[in-house]
C-alpha cells in the first residue's frame, strides 16, 4: 500500500534560532562566593578579571562619547537656535532627551 505524503501541518515546527550573543556565559563571578573563592579557581577568576576590565573601559568610553555629544548639542543650541522660536528648541530638547536616555 502507498504511504500518504506528509504535509506541512504534519511536520514539527523548526527549532527557534539561538544566537551566540544571546547565550548566558557562566563566569566564575556568577558562582556562589564560597565556590569561586576556592584556590583551584583563582587562575580562572584572574582571566575573567582580564576580560571584564576592557569591557568596563569600553562602556566608560561609550558614556564619555554620549556626554560629549550632549555637550555639543547644548553648544549648538546656544550658538544657533536660541531665540529662534519654540519649534527648533523643542526639536533640540527632544534630541537631547533621546541621547540622555541612551546614556542612562
Amino acid at each position: 500500500m502507498d504511504q500518504p505524503l506528509e504535509t506541512d501541518a504534519d511536520m514539527p515546527p523548526p527549532p527557534p534560532q539561538v544566537f551566540p550573543e544571546n547565550l548566558l556565559l557562566y563566569m566564575p563571578s556568577s558562582l556562589p562566593r564560597h565556590i569561586h573563592t576556592l584556590p583551584v579557581l583563582q587562575e580562572i577568576c584572574q582571566l575573567e578579571l582580564r576580560l571584564r576590565e576592557p569591557q568596563a573601559d569600553d562602556a566608560l568610553a561609550d558614556v564619555h562619547r554620549q556626554c560629549r555629544v550632549i555637550q555639543g548639542l547644548w553648544q549648538f543650541k546656544k550658538l544657533h537656535i536660541s531665540g529662534t522660536g519654540n519649534w527648533p528648541n523643542t526639536q533640540l530638547i527632544n534630541l537631547y532627551k533621546q541621547f540622555d536616555k541612551k546614556t542612562k
